[in-house]
């Protein structure tokens, strides 16, 4: 087969997969909606179904930014072997993007619009993504969800974290599932905060080790951002770091390192309890935010917070969870344990006894 046709059947299936699993997404972000059709989410829990459309796709390809990390990069020689592998010759790979635009339907015909929303997934690896959702419905209000999506299966659960005017303090999860034609269903499920008296804590300690690790190298976008942008930035504000040379002196501004981790229930490995990720975007002074979730096998939990490159020691906010974790807060604290392994003390407050 000549090589141009190759590569057209190669873009065909990109742009098929894209679409395919840009309608799945629509689901999710259509959970806010429900309180707009179903009214008010003043009681403890409630259990909502809405619709969504895919109306656009924006796929984002960093495949200069992904090599130029391979060379350039801050990590040591370990971390540099823990590349991570995707599902197929066509992607999506680590440190793509892809963005998607929906509109939020009441039913599954697609015909009572109720408002809009945005999706951005960034993908860690084997096709899977750490995505965040944000719906704004025409009644008013905003929902916010973050949580990992696995491409490569058509339902998924995210975490919705809290929202604006009528969503003010939601919280909860939405589960995505395909429905008849390019509409999707979103089974949507709300949580206000229980009373102390049907509250408990929990404490769990787990084990980390580096599965995968991916260095985004955005040297180019910086470069670029320093002649052609639409600020007014003072010469002695442009931060050129130090040549670009990202071995002892990176990351900087930009940059995104994509972390997976195995988790264990000691340190000895013998006991599997799960599988974590975490997508860190460099500020300034190699400090990263970092948006991270746990998948604990009772349910998903996400935190998100500051990390400095190198530090050996954090702690995480918990924004929100899943199933079990329903509607819990709390924090992730951080520190080494034996030899490349992370010790997570996890420690969340809220859940239903």
């Amino acid at each position: 087969m000549p090589l141009a046709r190759r590569a057209a059947r190669r873009r065909q299936r990109r742009a098929a997969f894209l679409v395919v699993f840009g309608t799945v997404l629509a689901a999710v972000l259509a959970s806010g909606a429900a309180a707009v059709i179903s009214g008010s989410v003043a009681s403890n829990h409630r259990r909502l179904t809405i619709y969504s459309v895919a109306t656009g796709i924006q796929y984002i390809n960093t495949a200069d930014d992904r090599a130029r990390g391979k060379i350039n990069n801050p990590l040591d020689s370990n971390a540099n072997k823990l590349a991570p592998k995707s599902a197929g010759r066509n992607g999506p790979f680590a440190g793509d993007v892809a963005v998607y635009a929906l509109r939020l339907y009441s039913d599954s015909a697609a015909k009572h619009g109720i408002g809009t929303a945005v999706y951005t997934c960034f993908f860690n690896y084997d096709r899977h993504a750490l995505c965040q959702a944000y719906y704004k419905f025409k009644a008013g209000g905003t929902i916010v969800g973050s949580g990992p999506v696995d491409f490569k299966k058509s339902s998924f659960t995210i975490v919705v974290s809290g929202g604006t005017t009528t969503y003010l303090g939601v919280q909860g999860q939405a589960s995505a599932s395909p429905s008849r034609g390019n509409a999707q269903r979103i089974d949507f499920e709300f949580t206000k905060a229980a009373s102390a008296a049907s509250q408990s804590s929990q404490k769990l300690t787990v084990y980390a080790v580096p599965a995968t690790v991916q260095f985004m190298n955005h040297a180019d976008d910086r470069l670029r951002g320093m002649s052609t942008n639409p600020f007014k930035l003072k010469q002695e504000a442009v931060i050129l770091g130090k040549n670009g040379n990202e071995k002892g002196n990176g990351p900087f501004p930009g940059d995104d390192i994509l972390y997976g981790f195995k988790l264990f229930a000691n340190p000895n490995k013998t006991t599997p309890m799960g599988a974590a990720m975490f997508t860190c975007y460099y500020l300034f002074v190699k400090r990263a935010t970092c948006d991270s979730y746990f998948d604990l096998g009772q349910g998903l939990l996400l935190a998100s917070g500051q990390v400095k490159f190198g530090g050996i020691r954090f702690t995480l906010g918990v924004i929100g969870g899943t199933r079990a974790y329903l509607g819990t807060l709390g924090q992730v604290s951080s520190r080494p344990a034996a030899e490349n392994i992370q010790r997570f003390d996890l420690s969340v407050t809220g859940l239903r006894k």
